[in-house]
């Protein structure tokens, strides 16, 4: 059993990014507690986050809310394993955390009927697969809210609501040691993340806690590493996207603070990209050499073209940086 306490970010997933909670957002209060029993790895995790309104004063003091978070890993086989996931965001207002969410075992679905609450409440698989010593298939689904008068009676509802992602990584590819590729794609209806009440999204500081894009999206990224020397390393990205944003009072599902009832354009009909699309590409190279231990050079190539019938949302960047690190991890920006 290891527990954590502190303030700072979860990731859950095998991917680059992840469809049910990523380490996007900034840093949180959190409490974490780990249980490992032979195949099994269970995961409580629970949050104090922060809510902005829109329109709220300057230097005010942010909404709270909270999470209650699990994770159930098991591992089916050697190079097999399965994962099941939950999440619950809720507010009481000024009576604070609701201890009803400390219960770490129970399903918080049927916790929150019982309270007779109306909170978000999403659940979520995941998979990783290894196979022919050389590739790896991860994946990832995650529900929010199911209905199935929607899913299967109405066609484009708003109210189905999910995310999904497939990835694949291939490890010394084509033979060539060190030389690893990876695919992946990532995508959310509009709506998704989303909530009755904009307070209980689900989102950190204006911030989405899962994919950076938040909903009405999809997203294809492109790796590339490789190490043809102890001392360099190559690194490649490229990313294609298209995301749905709402360029006027009207509400397409691409904001996930947003109140889905918050002049919501239809009920049925949506589909990922709606409104007004904003299409990204965007490319990254960067070399780094080890000097000594812990201490590299970094050179960087960076592109990025922003393209959308709105004029003010065309964009377009072009950066070269070169940085000296010392102990630290880069982190790189890539949206």
């Amino acid at each position: 059993i290891n527990i954590q306490f502190g303030h700072d970010k979860n990731m859950i997933g095998s991917g680059y990014r992840s469809m049910i909670l990523s380490d996007w957002s900034s840093p949180y209060l959190f409490l974490k507690m780990t249980t490992k029993l032979g195949r099994f790895q269970y995961t409580n995790l629970w949050c104090s986050m922060l809510h902005n309104e829109a329109g709220q004063v300057k230097d005010s003091t942010a909404l709270k809310k909270y999470a209650a978070i699990h994770h159930l890993s098991i591992n089916l086989a050697k190079n097999f394993s399965l994962g099941i996931f939950e999440a619950e965001i809720f507010n009481r207002g000024n009576n604070g955390f609701d201890l009803n969410y400390l219960n770490p075992i129970i399903f918080y679905r049927y916790l929150e009927s019982y309270l007779g609450s109306a909170d978000n409440a999403m659940l979520g698989v995941d998979l990783r697969w290894n196979f022919l010593k050389h590739f790896g298939f991860y994946s990832q689904f995650m529900l929010d809210e199911f209905k199935t008068s929607e899913y299967f009676g109405k066609k484009g509802s708003w109210a189905k609501k999910f995310g999904f992602q497939a990835g694949l990584k291939y490890v010394d590819a084509l033979g060539i040691k060190n030389l690893d590729l990876q695919a992946e794609l990532n995508l959310a209806r509009p709506f998704t993340y989303s909530h009755e009440v904009g307070l209980n999204s689900y989102t950190h500081y204006e911030q989405p806690l899962a994919h950076p894009l938040g909903a009405n999206f999809w997203e294809v990224v492109s790796l590339l590493r490789y190490q043809p020397s102890r001392r360099l390393t190559i690194y490649g990205t490229f990313i294609r996207s298209k995301h749905g944003i709402d360029n006027d009072a009207r509400n397409w599902g691409g904001n996930i603070s947003r109140s889905y009832e918050d002049n919501r354009v239809r009920n049925e009909g949506n589909v990922i990209g709606q409104g007004t699309p904003i299409n990204v590409s965007f490319a990254d190279l960067r070399l780094s050499y080890m000097l000594k231990h812990n201490l590299f050079i970094d050179g960087r190539l960076m592109m990025r073209r922003q393209e959308s019938p709105v004029e003010a949302q065309q964009l377009s960047t072009n950066s070269a940086t070169f940085g000296i690190r010392l102990n630290i991890p880069y982190r790189q920006q890539a949206f």
